[in-house]
């Protein structure tokens, strides 16, 4: 795309890190999200949230955490997407039922 001058926007890169992320190359994912941020792209929440899902699918929960710490300084609100995969998490550790006490 770079090649071709096409301009990678926020979409195209959350596109790209799905994807990438997808076929087990999530160093990759989290150099495309480097690289997006270093080209001035704002993530969405739909760029957190994927980011936050692929951290959290491949064990890297500090990382994770820290994507939604964030995304709060951001000013970017989570919504039920983003709170469903917290939660996903959370249920998967067996740590939400430590929440509710």
């Amino acid at each position: 795309m770079k090649e071709k001058g096409v301009l990678i926007d926020t979409v195209t890169y959350t596109s790209l890190i799905h994807w990438v992320s997808s076929s087990g190359d999530v160093d990759g994912a989290m150099r495309l999200w480097e690289e997006m941020r270093d080209n001035g792209c704002e993530p969405t929440v739909v760029s957190y949230t994927a980011y936050m899902k692929m951290l959290f699918a491949d064990g890297r929960v500090e990382e994770a955490t820290e994507v939604y710490k964030e995304m709060l300084r951001s000013r970017v609100s989570p919504n039920c997407h983003t709170y469903t995969v917290l939660m996903e998490y959370l249920v998967a550790t067996g740590q939400l039922h430590s929440l509710a006490h």
